[in-house]
């Protein structure tokens, strides 16, 4: 070793705890007729350094958004969900239901981290996992709140510069202007709007 040439040494491998990223954004139908209701898209997560998806599937964003935004301030478990999962597919074309393709794992809030557990990925319609990671990742709440408001943020802004939708239904209508309503209110409550 020269004494002109400093040691250097790799530094060490940050873990990446969580990870939300959208890598994709669009309407299923590109007019935005009024059975597409929400935004779909591409992801990419990465729970305890685990790429879980990586752009390889769409999903419904807009009720993947809100399903995360409950869980800033609620548990979010198999026995006391806050919806039906966490990450939808989007396939049903409503509004926080469909099938059950998606992601899902348990977020339970303690002493000022999220610990995020069971991690169960859906590629199909059974009810059996096709991917299920038995880790338990703890997350500082301020990262975990910053990723969510920030896939959050970039699905709204993404919907508020589209046409508006043209729901001839009145029932579609109180359940979009509800869905909307719930979500602007949680990212005002967050800091984000």
């Amino acid at each position: 070793r020269s004494p002109l040439m400093p040691d250097v040494r790799p530094l060490p491998r940050v873990m990446t705890l969580f990870a939300l990223t959208i890598l994709s954004q669009h309407w299923l139908v590109p007019d935005q007729s009024e059975g597409d209701l929400c935004s779909h898209g591409t992801i990419r997560l990465v729970v305890g350094g685990q790429i879980v998806v990586d752009g390889e599937e769409d999903y419904g964003l807009s009720p993947t958004a809100l399903a995360l935004l409950r869980t800033l301030d609620a548990n979010h478990t198999p026995e006391t969900p806050v919806a039906q999962q966490l990450v939808f597919h989007g396939c049903g074309l409503m509004l926080m239901s469909g099938c059950p393709i998606g992601l899902d794992w348990s977020v339970l809030h303690t002493h000022g981290v999220v610990v995020l557990s069971d991690i169960r990925r859906h590629d199909s319609t059974s009810s059996v996992p096709t991917v299920r990671l038995s880790l338990s990742v703890s997350v500082p709440l301020p990262h975990y709140r910053q990723q969510v408001l920030a896939f959050a943020t970039a699905v709204q802004q993404f919907v508020s510069v589209s046409p508006e939708k043209r729901l001839s239904d009145p029932f579609d209508q109180e359940q979009y202007g509800a869905f909307w309503t719930e979500y602007s209110r949680l990212l005002r409550q967050h800091g984000a709007a």
